[in-house]
């Protein structure tokens, strides 16, 4: 038997193989209903057998459906817009991954727009804070003289403790009630 490329084909050479086969078997008594059955055979029509590789209606391609992101789940990373970054954060932590290693503009707590915004919904006080270094320590202070705890401030707790205030000098800043003068 010969290699069979196509459907059609295989039943071409299914009906020529049945054929010899009753050539071989020599019916002679039956020879005119054997004649009929194989006349049958090579009228009866061809099966339609659509090629898989041209389909005739070709769908089109699934649209990729992003599951919604709760605002609990956000990443905090703050856009060049002063926006939130809106894919799903990482399970152990606050960032997605684009952002888990470089976040070039911050963490949106820490925009002023932002911290506005939501010290208004809450009824509380919204401070910008930076950080300075004062005699080799790090602190953060507002522009209003206030000098806060740190934790509070690295841990984004709303209305952070003030722990002294801070006077201006010409070579930087000092805080006389910490004894950094």
């Amino acid at each position: 038997m010969t290699e069979i490329k196509t459907p059609q084909n295989y039943f071409t050479q299914f009906k020529e193989d049945i054929q010899k086969k009753v050539s071989q078997l020599s019916f002679q008594q039956e020879k005119q209903k054997i004649q009929e059955l194989l006349e049958y055979m090579y009228e009866y029509p061809p099966y339609p057998i659509e090629s898989s590789s041209q389909p005739t209606h070709p769908q089109p391609p699934k649209k990729r459906v992003k599951p919604p992101v709760t605002q609990e789940n956000r990443c905090m990373a703050k856009l060049s817009n002063c926006g939130q970054c809106s894919r799903q954060r990482l399970k152990e932590g606050q960032l997605c991954g684009s952002h888990n290693k470089v976040q070039p503009y911050g963490l949106v707590s820490l925009c002023p727009k932002v911290l506005a915004k939501h010290a208004k919904e809450q009824n509380m006080l919204s401070h910008e804070v930076f950080a300075v270094e004062i005699q080799g320590l790090v602190f953060y202070i507002d522009h209003e003289g206030n000098v806060f705890r740190t934790e509070d401030v690295l841990n984004d707790i709303p209305n952070p403790g003030i722990i002294a205030k801070y006077n201006k000098t010409e070579t930087g800043y000092s805080i006389p009630s910490l004894g950094l003068v």
